[in-house]
């Protein structure tokens, strides 16, 4: 019989996501996305494939193109949480804030706005001083009081490339295993 691309669609999308190909998946929901250029749930769906495929630019592409149509609570966290993620502080600021506004979970977001900025003016001191191996370690244990191991990892990593033997930054490796 034949079948309408319309029809098409959602049966490869369903077929792929049951066999768990999620690059597949991925690519139809990427093609829905053109196809549905003003319907935030394609893109967000496209960004959820990108995440699990671990494309973080992308998966920020499209959530940013989601929020932009349909601004939400739940995906300003997921734009603020994947911006610190890839160490993009600034960028994930406009969300956190648009999270703290729209806190419908009530979840303590001052202090992490208030760590996040402590975060972008340590980032501006280690720009200054690049090999400033105090202000490295300062931001990683920023980073991991926020729960971004990510981030905590990525400037431990920077720590330990200046300054192999750094107690501090050797310490909280030892804690990031743990988690």
């Amino acid at each position: 019989p034949c079948t309408t691309w319309a029809a098409a669609m959602p049966r490869l999308y369903t077929g792929y996501t049951r066999s768990r190909e999620f690059a597949k998946a991925a690519t139809i929901v990427e093609a829905l996305v053109q196809e549905h250029p003003t319907e935030a749930p394609y893109y967000e769906e496209s960004a959820n494939y990108c995440g699990k495929l671990n494309n973080l630019e992308e998966s920020v592409f499209y959530f940013e193109r989601a929020f932009a149509l349909a601004p939400s609570f739940n995906t300003a966290r997921t734009l603020f949480a994947i911006n610190l993620k890839l160490d993009r502080t600034a960028a994930a600021l406009p969300y956190l804030d648009y999270a703290i506004a729209h806190n419908e979970q009530e979840l303590d977001l001052i202090s992490v706005k208030s760590a996040l900025l402590q975060v972008l003016e340590l980032q501006k001191q280690a720009a200054t001083e690049p090999g400033n191996v105090d202000i490295l370690n300062r931001i990683a244990e920023k980073y991991y009081k926020m729960g971004n191991k990510d981030g905590a990892e990525m400037y431990v990593q920077k720590v330990l490339r200046a300054a192999p033997g750094n107690r501090a930054a050797l310490a909280l490796q030892d804690q990031l295993k743990k988690v």
